[in-house]
């Protein structure tokens, strides 16, 4: 039996660390022979989150959790990377080229590379080797929170018609205090002023747009599920609680273009289907997944069903003990 320390913060306000702390998860991790409590006084390993380390208290052999939107490493936690006491990182998403995390970016949000004027991108101050990206690795996500519980725990109807071709619905001002937060912000608005464009052209088309968090979430959830396909710009992060939401209810999502990021499960290769960041395509993107939508029917299904069952604590127990294994691997 492998036992770990749980030092995870167990304020329910803090989502990804419910995902770690949830009962039924611990119970299942048993069955792999991993024993995840906060009694122990031996134990081979430390689980913590980012925000909870004190580096002069840092004990060996913690595995940290980082709970951030984005697949960044964040700049103040790249020098914490390095601490030889740390021998897995776990991020719900990452981006694995070590060259890409090492890039000019704002704010170390790797994706504004693709969006901000080169002028207004930095260089990182503390520089990744392969050593440390070796400890990096994804765990539970957005897809995991059980927020989406709800969503989850309901049969999708896949053989009644939809009648919204395209939705959107989601926040569009975001921290314009910061450079990031005004780059967001324009992102999202290009995303929404083209997608009325096409609104206004093509009338053969239902597009719903809801600028801002306007609908209650049974609302929101109910015209997500009358959907062939939202549109999913980033917001802090690349992913989006949407690019979960949509696909567990079987509709497709559309998203600009990004570089190559990992999740656990991996929804982000030959899953959504890609724009152009500038949303300059975004029309043929969305003739294309309609042209083809009844024809995948079948396809969405799987995904849907397969999504459902990584959220079970089985599952997520799983990948708990696969992320134990490479740690072992790695040592």
């Amino acid at each position: 039996m492998i036992k770990i320390l749980d030092k995870i913060n167990r304020s329910n306000k803090n989502p990804l660390a419910r995902v770690y702390n949830d009962k039924a998860v611990i119970e299942a991790l048993k069955g792999y022979d991993i024993d995840l409590s906060t009694e122990h006084t031996k134990y081979a390993y430390t689980l913590i989150m980012d925000v909870d380390v004190i580096e002069s208290e840092l004990e060996e052999n913690s595995i940290v959790i980082e709970r951030i939107d984005g697949g960044q490493i964040k700049n103040e936690n790249r020098k914490l990377l390095k601490n030889d006491k740390i021998v897995g990182w776990v991020k719900m998403a990452y981006y694995p080229e070590l060259a890409l995390n090492n890039l000019s970016t704002v704010e170390g949000r790797i994706f504004t590379r693709l969006t901000a004027p080169k002028v207004r991108l930095t260089a990182p101050k503390v520089r990744l080797t392969a050593k440390d990206m070796n400890k990096v690795t994804a765990g539970a996500n957005f897809l995991h929170y059980h927020r989406h519980d709800k969503v989850a725990s309901g049969k999708v109807d896949f053989t009644k018609g939809r009648k919204i071709d395209v939705f959107y619905a989601g926040t569009m001002d975001y921290d314009k205090n910061t450079e990031c937060g005004r780059i967001i912000t324009k992102h999202r608005q290009d995303c929404v002023n083209k997608l009325k464009e096409v609104k206004k052209n093509r009338k053969d088309l239902n597009i719903q747009i809801i600028e801002g968090r306007l609908l209650e979430t049974d609302a929101y959830y109910a015209m997500m599920a009358d959907s062939k396909l939202t549109i999913s710009p980033w917001g802090w992060g690349s992913c989006c609680y949407r690019d979960f939401e949509g696909l567990l209810l079987g509709i497709d999502v559309i998203k600009p273009h990004n570089y190559s990021i990992v999740t656990t499960p991996n929804i982000y290769e030959n899953t959504v289907f890609y724009c152009n960041t500038d949303w300059s395509n975004l029309e043929k993107k969305i003739d294309k997944c309609l042209e083809t939508y009844d024809a995948r029917k079948d396809l969405r299904e799987d995904i849907s069903k397969n999504l459902m069952d990584w959220r079970k604590p089985k599952t997520i127990a799983k990948m708990i003990k696969e992320i134990i294994k490479k740690v072992k691997k790695n040592r």
